[in-house]
C-alpha cells in the first residue's frame, strides 16, 4: 500500500493505493498550527522577561504578607481591648506576635520562588554549567 499526500492549510488529501491496484483518496480537514508572531526580538530577552514576573510575583507576595500581618495585628488588638479594660496594652506583645506568625507564613515563601524561577532560566543554566 502506497500513500502519496499533498497537504495544504486546512486539508490534508492522501491518495491510497492497494495492492489490488485501486486508489482511494482520503481528505481530512485539520487546521495547522501558525507559528504566530515572535514574543522577543532577541533570545535573551525571554529571560529578561522571566526576570521581570518572578520580581512581581515576589512583590506581590511581600503586599499580601504585610496586608496579612496588619490585619492580623489590628484584628486581634480589637479583640483584646473588647475583653478586657486596657487589654490592648495588656496583650500587645501576644498581638504583635501573632501578626508576625501571619506575616512569616508569606514571606518564607518569597526567596525560594524566586530563587527557583533564576535557576530555571536557560542564561543562568548555561552560565552555570562553564
Amino acid at each position: 500500500m502506497e500513500v502519496a499526500g499533498k497537504q495544504s492549510a486546512f486539508k490534508q488529501v492522501k491518495v491510497v493505493q492497494f495492492a489490488d491496484g485501486r486508489k482511494v483518496q482520503v481528505v481530512t480537514l485539520e487546521k495547522t498550527k501558525d507559528k504566530g508572531k515572535k514574543r522577543f526580538s532577541r533570545k535573551g530577552l525571554g529571560d529578561i522577561h522571566e526576570l521581570d514576573l518572578a520580581g512581581a510575583k515576589a512583590a506581590r507576595r511581600i503586599a499580601k504578607a504585610v496586608d496579612d500581618g496588619l490585619v492580623t495585628w489590628i484584628e486581634q488588638t480589637d479583640k483584646s481591648a473588647r475583653k478586657r479594660k486596657d487589654g490592648a496594652l495588656r496583650y500587645l506583645l501576644n498581638n504583635q506576635s501573632k501578626a508576625l506568625r501571619a506575616y512569616n507564613d508569606h514571606i518564607t515563601r518569597v526567596v525560594p520562588d524566586y530563587l527557583d524561577t533564576v535557576a530555571d532560566i536557560r542564561g543562568v543554566k548555561k552560565l552555570l554549567r562553564t
